[in-house]
């Protein structure tokens, strides 16, 4: 029987995280898995990251309709972590259903798959950062990279990391985020946190496995 979806959650302020389960059998017991999206949200435009398993977008896609019209910043912008499918997906969709977005990471290849949408892409490296209004999404290099292609991101506003497959079995300073992010301390002096060490308020791996999402 399918069972509720719990999402979408407020994970952090502006922070909702996306997705449904992904349920297999195998000899005969279920098990569950997911590949996730978020929504970061500003105070003048918002951030889609990751789009999510291709079976998942339409449910993706109501969840974020739903968001986007509680009076939320408009959608603009589509970080993708890098190319496998679980991450990338969508984008075809994303693109038809959001016609003014513009994709941002290492866009490697993309257009050649999207040539009519070449114009939307914008290449970030390591330290680029997008400004959504009150916080702002900052490419970092990765810890672990799954492609050559890969770039991880950190939200200043809740102070969340965003890894691409990124497992983190420890939990990982903010002043080390920072500095790969800005390598001079810009961003931390910005957020008065210069100096100090701090937790991320949350390590949010867009493929990690759990299966409270199915029960």
């Amino acid at each position: 029987m399918q069972k509720p979806n719990p999402l979408p959650r407020e994970i952090a302020p502006g922070v909702f995280w996306l997705g449904d389960c992904l349920a297999q059998e195998y000899q005969g017991r279920p098990y569950h898995s997911y590949n996730a999206a978020f929504l970061l949200c500003g105070s003048e435009a918002s951030m889609l990251i990751e789009t999510g398993h291709p079976k998942d977008f339409p449910e993706i896609e109501r969840q974020m309709i739903e968001l986007l019209t509680e009076d939320r910043a408009p959608l603009k912008y589509l970080f993708i972590t890098h190319q496998e499918t679980p991450h990338s997906g969508g984008l075809g969709r994303v693109f038809q259903n959001w016609p003014d977005i513009t994709v941002h990471g290492d866009i490697a290849d993309y257009h050649l798959a999207f040539p009519q949408h070449a114009d939307r892409l914008v290449p970030m490296e390591v330290g680029d950062e997008i400004d959504l209004g009150g916080r702002k999404f900052v490419a970092i290099e990765p810890v672990i990279r799954d492609l050559r292609t890969s770039l991880w991101g950190f939200d200043t506003g809740a102070n969340c990391l965003f890894p691409g497959d990124g497992v983190c079995l420890q939990p990982l300073s903010l002043g080390w985020a920072l500095r790969v992010a800005r390598r001079g301390g810009d961003v931390a002096r910005s957020q008065g946190r210069a100096g100090g060490v701090c937790r991320p308020r949350a390590l949010l791996d867009v493929n990690d496995r759990h299966e409270h999402l199915c029960r």
